[in-house]
């Protein structure tokens, strides 16, 4: 599976596959609005590997790999690993949500 990042955004009733580790991956990448390199930063991991997660690769440390992703974007830990439930947190947030500047 090839993801592409593109400033458009999806049609209202566009669904994600979120299957597989690798599609939720970059589900959460896109909403946050980074590109590979900066969420790789953001998360303290490398691009070379967040890249080869989204196309199917699974990481050996996959606990520590979620637990950070989990720490920086907020999303559902549950979610990131199975797929099951929502991305939600439980608490209102999303983690799933673009960043912004502040404004």
């Amino acid at each position: 599976m090839l993801w592409v990042m593109t400033t458009e955004q999806p049609a209202s009733n566009w669904i994600p596959d979120v299957a597989t580790f690798g599609a939720r991956l970059a589900l959460v990448r896109w909403r946050m609005g980074w590109n590979l390199k900066e969420a790789a930063v953001e998360c303290n991991l490398t691009q070379n590997s967040w890249g080869n997660w989204e196309t199917g690769s699974m990481p050996r440390n996959y606990i520590e790999v979620v637990n950070r992703i989990v720490l920086r974007t907020q999303v559902n830990k549950l979610w990131l690993m199975t797929g099951e439930g929502s991305p939600e947190d439980g608490v209102g947030r999303t983690g799933l949500e673009p960043v912004t500047d502040g404004l």
